[in-house]
């Protein structure tokens, strides 16, 4: 993929300028995502992504309605509220079993996970 990148970027950047480079990016994780996915498969067999990423797609499909119909309106409550509906999308969906919660807490700032472990009153 850094091969494949590189060539055509130094092929294309001077005729086509930045937009090529953008594009050739994309390509280029393209090709990678492919490697990655033959390999992975290879080692792990067929894996039940519908299953398994469903409701984070879901959720990001939420957001992503969400922020386009507000951006127009105005840019940054469009962010906000796409970020909330997110979050509270994962929530409501359970897209997270308890285990990869805890791993999720684990990787917060101290101050944070402290507060997210502490009991309810």
């Amino acid at each position: 993929a850094l091969v494949f990148n590189v060539l055509v970027n130094l092929a294309f950047i001077p005729a086509f300028g930045f937009q090529a480079a953008a594009a050739i990016t994309i390509l280029s994780e393209i090709f990678e995502g492919l490697a990655f996915y033959y390999y992975l498969r290879r080692s792990l067999g067929r894996m039940p992504w519908l299953r398994l990423l469903g409701r984070l797609w879901l959720a990001a499909g939420l957001m992503a309605g969400l922020t386009l119909a507000l951006w127009a309106w105005q840019p940054l409550v469009a962010l906000a509220a796409g970020l909330a509906v997110y979050l509270a999308a994962l929530a409501r969906l359970g897209a997270f079993n308890a285990e990869e919660r805890a791993t999720l807490v684990d990787i917060l700032p101290a101050g944070l996970r402290q507060r997210l472990r502490r009991p309810a009153p």
